[in-house]
């Protein structure tokens, strides 16, 4: 029994030592009634509020389980040139530069993923990096 219940009890209790006083009125033979009917609806409200809550419950749970996207891999191509400090000649080995075509001066690392490093020419100090994988 809840506390709601306890509390109309114990009014209808009061009032049912009162209908000696009260025969004629509404309380003699009505309030049984009104309780009854008002219990039948705190019952149907608690049901309606239980059926709310298991509602949530069930959409909060279908939209935890709804994968969120995800982004795809792609790859692309890095290519360019190599220049020595002054910014202006390419870091061929004939201009005093590191491009040999040989040595693997370069590297490349996307999102602190594993290393990979290329050549730059030595006739004009490019480079190129094929099918990179990246990530958003």
């Amino acid at each position: 029994m809840n506390l709601l219940e306890l509390l109309l009890a114990v009014i209808w209790l009061f009032l049912k030592f009162e209908q000696k006083e009260v025969k004629n009125s509404f309380f003699a033979g009505g309030f049984p009634r009104l309780l009854s009917r008002l219990k039948l609806s705190l019952r149907a409200l608690a049901w309606r509020s239980l059926l709310l809550k298991l509602a949530g419950v069930f959409f909060a749970l279908v939209l935890l389980f709804i994968p969120s996207p995800r982004a795809e891999a792609a790859t692309i191509n890095v290519a360019g040139t190599v220049y020595l400090t002054n910014e202006s000649t390419t870091a061929t080995t004939g201009n005093g530069g590191l491009c040999d075509s040989a040595t693997a001066n370069l590297s490349l690392r996307v999102n602190g993923g594993t290393e990979s490093t290329t050549t730059c020419s030595s006739s004009d100090a490019t480079y190129s990096f094929a099918s990179v994988t990246v990530t958003a």
